[in-house]
């Protein structure tokens, strides 16, 4: 069976195996492998032809080529609009995956599953996300290779709002595993990107919302 770090299995733990997965960016197909050997469908795309190789090669050895399909593209634009109803972008900045989303408008449908696991930037992505109309469904806090994570479960209702700067830092983590760890390192990239206000107007404001995240309890 594929090995995955706490990232990859956090996203697999959102997959419903009755229904088509797109594995977008796949890079080394480990997660792509890992399902089949469990029984999904998947589609695998990358925008570059040496990652959807190596991931061939992944699910050669796993033995699970024939539930893969390796499409290479931007983003979903290797689907037909609904021909997989789960979508699982990890690894990259909330501007990628919103590069991703907004090119796919097929994914705003009641029944379709984001699951997403930013590199950066993980407030921005919820913001990003109800701002589209998503519910963030719930969040997996995680640690992996000592580094931060949390993995999201988004569906789109069309109810688009802009969500407070609060839930923007903490989103759905609290009572999760690693969520105090999780909300430290935010608090620690917040109060660097702090430096930049110093002396404009957003600077105080700024201040007094890092003195919040640094005790609100998760």
């Amino acid at each position: 069976m594929q090995r995955l770090d706490a990232r990859l299995m956090a996203c697999a733990g959102y997959l419903q195996p009755d229904k088509r997965v797109a594995d977008v960016g796949c890079d080394h197909g480990k997660l792509t492998a890992y399902l089949a050997q469990n029984g999904f469908s998947v589609i695998a795309t990358d925008i570059n032809q040496k990652p959807l190789d190596t991931a061939r090669k992944t699910c050669q050895s796993a033995n699970c080529s024939e539930l893969v399909s390796l499409r290479l593209g931007d983003g979903l634009s290797p689907l037909s609009p609904m021909e997989a109803q789960q979508i699982v972008i990890a690894g990259v900045s909330p501007d990628t995956m919103f590069h991703i989303i907004d090119s796919a408008p097929w994914l705003q449908t009641q029944g379709v599953r984001l699951v997403l696991c930013p590199a950066t930037r993980l407030p921005q992505l919820r913001k990003g996300l109800c701002l589209r109309g998503f519910e963030i469904v719930d969040e997996t806090p995680v640690v992996a290779a000592g580094r931060c994570y949390s993995v999201l479960c988004a569906e789109y209702t069309g109810n688009s709002f802009e969500p407070s700067e609060q839930f923007c830092l903490i989103g759905k983590t609290a009572g999760k595993p690693f969520a105090k760890e999780l909300r430290d390192d935010t608090a620690r990239k917040m109060q660097k990107q702090l430096r930049g206000l110093q002396g404009t107007a957003q600077e105080q404001q700024a201040w007094q919302l890092l003195e919040w995240l640094k005790n609100v309890q998760v």
